[in-house]
């Protein structure tokens, strides 16, 4: 992982961030994480959603389900049963920052979901070194979203182009083949992002 990268993304979201809890953007479905040294919970939003790990290590409950989440990594948090959120334990010797994005069924469907066109692994690669390919490009991407809070006027023509970009990554990733099948059963909702 590119650690440049990812102190920039830090650098960015702690000038952004002034307290712990869950902080809503200008960019629709991205939500910021944040748990100071000391907090225990943190609640994501009740939706299928991917979460980058910035920073710190924790646990998150998802569908009664334990997932270990590491620093520069991401998982998926697949809703709960009603009234109910992703919980995300976090460590308590580190900050713990993440990054929340919505998944739209509908952008999934759009870039073909469950279609052979959709391209699962790069020939002569790893299935390793293509999975961090992968995450390498997903940190980039979540880099320019975050970028664009600083530059409004550019978000309605940028973000979703950049969403969708994230969208795609997700389904060529070994994690999305390896989810829980009934993910995408669950999604109460099909709007675009």
């Amino acid at each position: 992982m590119n650690a440049c990268m990812n102190n920039k993304i830090k650098e960015i979201l702690l000038h952004k961030i002034s307290a712990s809890g869950k902080y809503i953007t200008p960019i629709p479905g991205l939500t910021l994480l944040c748990g100071k040294k000391g907090i225990k919970s943190l609640s994501a939003n009740n939706i299928l959603s991917i979460v980058l790990v910035i920073q710190g290590n924790g646990f998150a409950i998802c569908k009664d389900k334990s997932i270990i989440c590491h620093e520069n990594d991401y998982f998926f948090a697949i809703p709960q049963a009603a009234g109910k959120h992703c919980c995300i334990t976090t460590c308590k010797s580190k900050y713990f920052l993440a990054l929340s994005l919505k998944i739209s069924r509908h952008v999934l469907s759009l870039l073909g979901t469950g279609s052979s066109h959709v391209c699962l692994q790069h020939s002569g690669t790893s299935d390793d070194a293509y999975e961090e390919d992968i995450k390498i490009d997903l940190f980039n991407c979540f880099q320019r979203l975050i970028m664009l809070m600083d530059k409004p006027e550019q978000i309605d023509v940028r973000a979703p182009i950049i969403i969708c970009e994230i969208h795609y990554l997700v389904l060529i990733s070994r994690k999305w083949r390896e989810r829980e099948p009934s993910a995408l059963d669950d999604l109460s909702d099909a709007h675009t992002c």
